[in-house]
């Protein structure tokens, strides 16, 4: 465990650090999202607003100050890039998702964060590791919390309406977890 834990004293929350999109990718997966929940899966995706995304690192930290001050301090070298979703997938029973193609700019991104965040935070217990570089997943939610039901009627909607295609991230952002709560957003300077 790492100095900042090691003092105690404050409460350890969990957080996401992710993209969000341009405005035509992000209106082409709330039409997704939506079709879903009236096809009679539960709209917690709506009904909390979580924002369509990808998540490209999930910490442990006592507050969120800390990962603040190092996403500020570098947010300057982290860029808008391309991203294409190419395919659908399921984490069963409980997610449905749109898969970017892993290409170079998400994986050097999900490496830049993670090494970033290190020094100032923990992996959690029960899913952190499953952003770490290597053992990710990128995806982009479209209905969570499912039962296998849900899963089925998810999967029936989806495959009916997804047809692949690209857009830009645009923004960085920085959510305490469960229940998901924006703390920080920051604009992506041009790809440049």
């Amino acid at each position: 465990m790492n100095a900042l834990f090691s003092l105690g004293g404050g409460n350890i929350l969990e957080y996401a650090v992710g993209l969000y999109f341009d405005e035509a990718s992000e209106s082409k997966f709330n039409r997704l999202i939506g079709q879903i929940a009236e096809g009679g899966v539960n709209d917690y995706m709506l009904e909390h607003r979580i924002a369509p995304h990808i998540t490209l690192a999930y910490v442990s930290a006592e507050g969120a100050g800390a990962l603040i001050e190092v996403l500020d301090k570098n947010i300057a070298g982290i860029h808008q890039g391309e991203i294409f979703w190419g395919s659908i997938g399921t984490f069963v029973p409980h997610v449905v998702y749109a898969a970017p193609v892993l290409n170079e700019y998400l994986h050097r991104l999900n490496v830049q964060i993670n090494d970033l965040l290190r020094p100032v935070s923990e992996i959690p217990h029960g899913g952190g590791a499953y952003y770490l570089p290597y053992q990710w997943v990128p995806h982009t939610a479209l209905a969570v919390k499912m039962n296998q039901d849900e899963l089925r009627t998810a999967f029936s909607v989806i495959v009916n309406e997804f047809a692949a295609f690209g857009g830009v991230a645009e923004k960085l952002f920085l959510a305490e977890c469960n229940p998901f709560k924006g703390v920080r957003t920051w604009g992506l300077a041009g790809s440049g």
